[in-house]
């Protein structure tokens, strides 16, 4: 396989970060269980031709190019202020760009892409006046043997990803200087979206990029992860000049693992094998609630304002993941579904 052909949807820069030699990583299966105490980092997260072809290939190695000079000063800087205004939008493009590109993000938005497509062939078909109504009846029900190819929506997506970026630059960083004896861990799905102050919001999304409460954790390196925090809804105890907190607490660097290893598809990665049971204690804890994380669609019926029937409307959105992430420099209310109110960060009302 060419180099060209085995494309990476988690860069091998990212994993070098990480990396004690620059060629390999610990590996944990997500699913089994089962570590492995070194693997090639070239052959971690990639797929034979998962972005179609050679010269989007070519694209993303070039935007891996700029994006790792602003991360890699973010795993060594002590100070957020040595970052410059334009280094902290390569940041924000680098996050959201990785959030988008992964095996996860094609599998969770399938439902939603596929259910639309199918929508608009059927309305196409309806409308379509050469055919009879025997015709119309058997070509709609003919559309769930029709699978739509994802790889286009996919690539959409992540150019939208990338030009939202600025929605998330009202969000406070905040650097996390891990101090404990336990390092901090990434999955094949690394950039997490999650949303504390609105923990118990079951039936509406509440990751979107100018949502109110969203938090964004983004690991650099064993020792240090990058968190996003909206300012209106959570207030950073501890934190030192630069937006450094030193993070001490066993419980608060595992609360953040657990999120890598939910939001991870079938990979796992650490530095040092002698983690590995670590891993496998955190993994153990939260397997159970382990799911695909796949998009929610929802038909449901839409009224005009003086309550007239519209029809129907279809409504997706990303689940936050299963895990009630309590952090102990981090003060914040936690809200349900009966106080939602459906809003935007007052950057963007």
């Amino acid at each position: 396989m060419s180099k060209k052909s085995n494309q990476h949807y988690v860069p091998q820069f990212y994993f070098r970060l990480f990396s004690n030699d620059g060629k390999s990583i610990c590996v944990f299966n997500r699913k089994n269980g089962k570590s492995c105490p070194s693997a090639s980092i070239k052959g971690q997260a990639s797929k034979h031709k998962f972005y179609g072809s050679e010269e989007i290939e070519d694209a993303f190695s070039n935007l891996e190019g700029i994006f790792s000079g602003p991360l890699r000063l973010l795993k060594s800087c002590s100070d957020l202020r040595e970052l410059s205004e334009a280094d902290y939008l390569l940041t924000l493009q680098a996050i959201m760009f990785q959030r988008a590109r992964t095996l996860a993000a094609r599998n969770s938005s399938h439902p939603m892409n596929d259910r639309l497509t199918k929508l608009w062939l059927e309305a196409e078909i309806n409308k379509n006046e050469d055919l009879s109504d025997e015709q119309k009846h058997e070509f709609i029900s003919s559309l769930d043997l029709f699978e739509i190819d994802p790889l286009r929506f996919h690539l959409e997506q992540i150019k939208i990803s990338i030009e939202q970026a600025d929605l998330l630059s009202d969000l406070i960083p905040v650097l996390l200087d891990n101090r404990t004896n336990r390092p901090f861990i990434f999955s094949d799905s690394p950039a997490v979206f999650h949303n504390s102050y609105y923990g118990n919001v079951k039936l509406r999304g509440v990751l979107g990029f100018t949502t109110p409460g969203l938090q964004i954790f983004f690991p650099l390196c064993e020792k240090r992860t990058l968190l996003l925090v909206d300012p209106q809804r959570y207030s950073v105890k501890r934190i030192r000049d630069g937006n450094m907190v030193h993070v001490r607490d066993l419980q608060d660097v595992a609360a953040i693992n657990k999120l890598q290893i939910h939001s991870a598809t079938t990979a796992i990665y650490f530095s040092d094998y002698k983690y590995a049971d670590y891993v496998t204690s955190i993994w153990a804890q939260e397997n159970k609630k382990l799911s695909e994380n796949l998009v929610n669609v929802i038909e449901a019926p839409s009224f005009d304002y003086d309550g007239t029937p519209r029809g129907d409307i279809v409504h997706s959105f990303a689940p936050t993941l299963p895990i009630n992430l309590k952090l102990s420099f981090l003060e914040h209310e936690v809200l349900g579904d009966n106080d939602y109110d459906f809003s935007e960060r007052s950057a963007y009302v």
